[in-house]
């Protein structure tokens, strides 16, 4: 079986996540003065957004790709709690198993971010020791969802809820029937998952688990081979970042699996994703290392996104398809294009859209697309499809098929992303809300002018290269071989 087919089979996946949901705030603002009170920056809000956090993040995820979800953790009886469960019904999540401590607030992180950057963090949490009967509550209730799972996943955020109890409980239950039990750790002390199926730690916390610097890959085997056999796991698998992840084994050699070249634009959450996915992997039936293919090419995406974010199953089967060829991976639907764009807008980012056919690029092309980049922070290009292209130039156009001049367009350091739309160019406006339209001398600013400013955006005239077309450059080879 290919590694789609295994996507194709998230959907049909159980699992069980135990481990610290969280809820992430996010207060959006804009600055443009400091306080007369104090050296600080005075943040003007104009909107605030909740996400689940921490194993919730990891449950946003599972239930992104399909999977049902069955949640066991723990939140205070306050707001923060149940803005969690909402949110976690609103996923499909099984919450029969998420307890209501009084005793302790819910866990809140607040970040106020202002033109793209995060001001201050706000930390809202009581970490405290779990009662005997929390304890066995959790523990009990994560056994009985273990029947109707098909993988268990452990998201230790070290807020107090995988006690050394509760871990040693469920570790020996999935062992005996036979259910994969991946672990994200927490802390220094790893013999806690002793057992597991999978460990995922980043580079960091591998390193302080062996007490050692890791420089050089010499340094990586030996802390590799190290926590493999310290733990029995049947594979460690080290998160690396942009160098991607090292697989240990303990009946062959180590593997690293490399991370491709892309635009970073927050790495929140790409453990959690790594985790759910790995995960969801085990559970389809691929083995350590398919599942830990798949788990790199859905970090890779969510890193290109702001917040903690999640990937869809089409998002991780383009990125698949596309694991050869790196810039392919600006392209998204419009749907998802919509989707992200919204995203980026409400953390303060500019967005320009441009459109054209774009067949045979040149100079002036190019010229354009870099005058259109500077109006605002990312460029999404707009391609007209084959069949548009062909109503709009005529017969035989274009020379350059679709897939081509997605190609060539994304390979353009000014492009941020490429879409396509089938002449309905009102349409894709309407979906994108662009915050500036960029124009060229085929576009009729005043057309869409009405359209960009109903929702608050702008039409912008960009200069282009005169005496240069495709049309021109066609005729001219034309004429040459005549």
């Amino acid at each position: 079986m290919g590694l789609d087919d295994y996507i194709k089979r998230f959907a049909g996946c159980r699992v069980l996540v135990v481990g610290d949901v969280m809820l992430d705030e996010y207060v959006w603002g804009s600055v443009d003065r400091v306080s007369p009170e104090a050296p600080v920056q005075v943040v003007l809000v104009n909107s605030s957004t909740r996400t689940l956090g921490g194993a919730g993040n990891v449950v946003s995820n599972l239930a992104a790709l399909g999977a049902k979800v069955f949640a066991v953790s723990l939140v205070g009886d306050d707001p923060a709690g149940r803005d969690v469960s909402s949110l976690l019904k609103s996923l499909g999540a099984d919450v029969e198993g998420l307890l209501i401590d009084p005793s302790r607030p819910t866990t809140t992180k607040t970040r106020v971010m202002a033109a793209g950057q995060q001001v201050v963090r706000i930390d809202r949490e009581k970490i405290l020791p779990l009662s005997a009967g929390f304890e066995d509550k959790l523990a009990a209730h994560a056994e009985k969802c273990l029947e109707y799972c098909d993988a268990v996943l452990l998201s230790d955020y070290g807020k107090g809820i995988l006690t050394p109890s509760i871990l040693s409980r469920l570790i020996d239950a999935c062992a005996l029937a036979k259910k994969p039990v991946i672990a994200d750790p927490k802390g220094l002390d790893f013999i806690r998952y002793q057992g597991a199926t999978v460990l995922t730690p980043n580079l960091k916390e591998a390193a302080k688990a062996c007490s050692m610097e890791i420089l050089s890959q010499d340094d990586l085997e030996k802390a590799g081979k190290r926590l493999l056999n310290e733990l029995s796991l049947a594979c460690l698998v080290i998160t690396r970042g942009p160098d991607g992840m090292a697989l240990f084994f303990p009946d062959r050699p180590s593997l690293l699996i490399k991370a491709r070249a892309r635009q970073v634009f927050d790495v929140s959450g790409a453990g959690d994703t790594v985790l759910a996915v790995l995960g969801l992997g085990l559970a389809s039936g691929a083995d350590f290392e398919q599942a830990a293919l798949v788990a790199n090419e859905a970090a890779g995406v969510v890193v290109g996104k702001v917040g903690t974010a999640t990937v869809s199953t089409e998002e991780l089967l383009e990125a698949l398809t596309s694991s050869a060829d790196s810039i392919s991976r600006k392209f998204r639907t419009t749907k998802g294009l919509a989707e992200e764009l919204q995203a980026q807008k409400a953390r303060g980012r500019k967005i320009v859209l441009a459109r054209g056919c774009f067949d045979l690029l040149h100079s002036g092309h190019v010229g354009f697309l870099a005058q259109a980049r500077k109006l605002g922070d990312m460029l999404v290009v707009a391609l007209e499809d084959d069949a548009s292209v062909a109503r709009l130039k005529g017969p035989g156009r274009p020379i350059l098929k679709l897939n081509d001049r997605v190609r060539v367009v994304s390979a353009l350091d000014s492009v941020d992303f490429v879409t396509v739309f089938s002449g309905d160019f009102v349409g894709l406006l309407k979906a994108l809300k662009p915050t500036v339209l960029a124009c060229g001398r085929e576009d009729a600013e005043d057309d869409f002018k009405q359209i960009v400013e109903s929702y608050g955006g702008r039409t912008q005239k960009v200069a282009v290269e005169q005496g240069l077309s495709s049309a021109g450059i066609i005729e001219g080879i034309k004429n040459s071989v005549n």
